[in-house]
């Protein structure tokens, strides 16, 4: 299994003029690819984030929740949710290969996106983990009885991890971290409210607009006439990620929700196991809605359920008042099987 990942904080305000600093000191092409693979096997993620050169702003900072989400990202195994991981990618792979000439395809969209990203931790550890995955398969390092733990590794050069944030100098942060930690070429960032619906199916509207083809169809009488058809595969992300999103967790168990809202514009209807792995203090629960209200609920917003939930005690993050206690949780929320069948 991948090694957990040591994460370093540094305070030096890489990013302090937002995106013109990024772009104006931005390395050459050959200079990243070159950082890109000298860092993308290495066990320490370098997160930069301000502090030195700017003050502290509650978007460019790792915050506690994050910092958990990351160590979960960096070591699905520890953390247990390596399964449900390879799980909502495998769709993937099925989608993107050729099943009459087994050649692999572009792919359709990234795979993940990071709602609220800040200085990119958990989007930079995901898109590492993935890659790592990706080198075992193609340096044949582990071995597996079936095609359940194998990522194609078509997807190596592919966008990986979208992550967005209302805030240009997290997204100049974000990108900056994913090139020091050799995931530039993995990872894209897009200014992006997660807060507000609209701004979400614009998100989702980005990566995964519908691709028309012609295709022949032969008539009774024998002759070849065209007609066009929607041929997108993939009509949304295998998985969402954020961490601190008060905003989305306000009545949870209302089917109408924003976060119920938010994860069914973004996730693929078409991938079963499309999954959303939410980090957040312990005392900002997700309700997951009733079977009445599923019921009673149309528009399938409530369809969804969290059916497991990760401890910081996992990584030692103890409260200090009670040390079999932890102040941060993970939960993992998907769309209800009989809902998803229907």
């Amino acid at each position: 299994d991948y090694e957990e990942d040591n994460i370093l904080v540094n305070n030096n305000g890489a990013a302090d003029n937002g995106y013109n600093s990024i772009t104006k000191n931005h390395p050459s092409r050959k200079q990243r690819k070159q950082q890109h693979y000298e860092n993308r096997n290495k066990h320490i993620l370098h997160i930069e984030q301000d502090g030195y050169l700017r003050s502290y702003n509650p978007s460019t900072v790792l915050w506690p929740s994050g910092y958990l989400l990351s160590l979960c990202l960096s070591s699905p195994a520890k953390c247990g949710i390596q399964t449900e991981l390879l799980d909502a990618i495998s769709f993937l792979n099925d989608e993107q290969t050729d099943r009459k000439t087994k050649n692999a395809k572009d792919t359709k969209g990234p795979i993940a996106v990071e709602l609220g990203a800040g200085v990119g931790a958990p989007s930079v550890s995901l898109a590492r983990w993935i890659v790592s995955r990706i080198n075992d398969v193609t340096h044949n390092t582990t071995q597996h009885d079936d095609n359940s733990g194998i990522i194609s590794p078509h997807l190596s050069s592919s966008l990986l991890v979208v992550a967005t944030d209302k805030s240009p100098h997290a997204l100049a942060l974000s990108i900056t971290n994913a090139y020091n930690n050799g995931v530039g070429e993995n990872i894209a960032v897009l200014q992006s409210n997660h807060s507000d619906l609209e701004s979400m199916i614009q998100l989702k509207d980005s990566f995964f607009e519908p691709i028309s083809t012609s295709i022949a169809v032969k008539e009774d009488e024998g002759e070849i006439s065209n007609s066009t058809e929607q041929a997108k595969k993939i009509e949304g992300f295998a998985i969402v990620i954020g961490s601190s999103l008060p905003d989305l967790f306000h009545d949870s168990s209302i089917g109408t929700n924003l976060l119920w809202k938010t994860l069914d514009k973004l996730l693929d209807p078409k991938n079963p196991n499309a999954i959303a792995i939410l980090a957040h203090n312990a005392e900002t629960s997700i309700e997951t809605p009733p079977p009445s209200v599923l019921q009673e609920t149309k528009d399938g917003h409530s369809s969804f359920e969290c059916f497991k939930q990760i401890s910081g005690l996992v990584y030692g993050m103890r409260t200090i008042y009670k040390q079999d206690h932890s102040d941060f949780l993970i939960s993992l929320c998907r769309r209800r099987k009989a809902a998803h069948e229907n």
